[in-house]
């Protein structure tokens, strides 16, 4: 059986992202709307390693766009709060994207407003 673990401090998982030598700043001085929704729709949504980026930026306080979020999304998943639960895992490490997405920073499944989710792309 594999192992299955991921360690984040352990960053070959980087050359895989999608990201990788992209022509993007992915930690600006100021987050933008706009730069969030690029780095999502350009890079996040579709890179095979976004639970590891972003498991990454949780556990190292990064700041700027990692795994699909922004630093202030990543802060609100620390604030105490009744959160939604992952209708595929029941975690409530879940959160909310502008455009109306949930998703669950454990199993990397995402929804909108449905119960079902459906598996990250990828």
């Amino acid at each position: 059986m594999a192992d299955n673990r991921f360690f984040a401090s352990e960053v070959s998982w980087q050359d895989d992202a999608l990201c990788n030598g992209a022509p993007f700043d992915f930690t600006p001085d100021i987050e933008t709307v706009s730069g969030a929704q690029a780095a999502r729709s350009l890079w996040c949504n579709l890179c095979p390693v976004r639970v590891e980026c972003l498991a990454y930026a949780l556990l190292y306080h990064q700041s700027g766009y990692w795994g699909g979020t922004t630093t202030s999304e990543r802060r609100r998943l620390g604030a105490p709060r009744n959160r939604v639960k992952c209708p595929s895992c029941k975690s409530r490490a879940v959160i909310s994207t502008p455009e109306g997405h949930e998703i669950c920073q454990h199993c990397a499944v995402s929804w909108t407003g449905s119960p079902m989710p459906r598996e990250a792309a990828g």
